[in-house]
């Protein structure tokens, strides 16, 4: 089996393509990395309330839908 490549290592214009689903450890690797970047962007915003963060979430969807029609 093929080994997947160093997310570092991946240009960023490639990053989001589709790819074999990671298993094992890579798997768990990249669900640590996901929370961990979460986690990160969310302590850029502590006051917001999760009322307010729906709403810009909503707010968000609706302008990217709205340029694809």
């Amino acid at each position: 089996m093929d080994a997947q490549p160093d997310q570092a290592m991946i240009e960023p214009q490639d990053r989001y393509r589709a790819h074999p689903e990671p298993t094992g450890e890579e798997r768990e690797t990249a669900w640590r990395e996901l929370i961990a970047a979460a986690r990160e962007i969310g302590s850029r915003a502590p006051d917001v309330t999760e009322d307010e963060l729906t709403e810009m979430i909503g707010e968000a969807i609706r302008a990217v839908r709205s340029q694809r029609r």
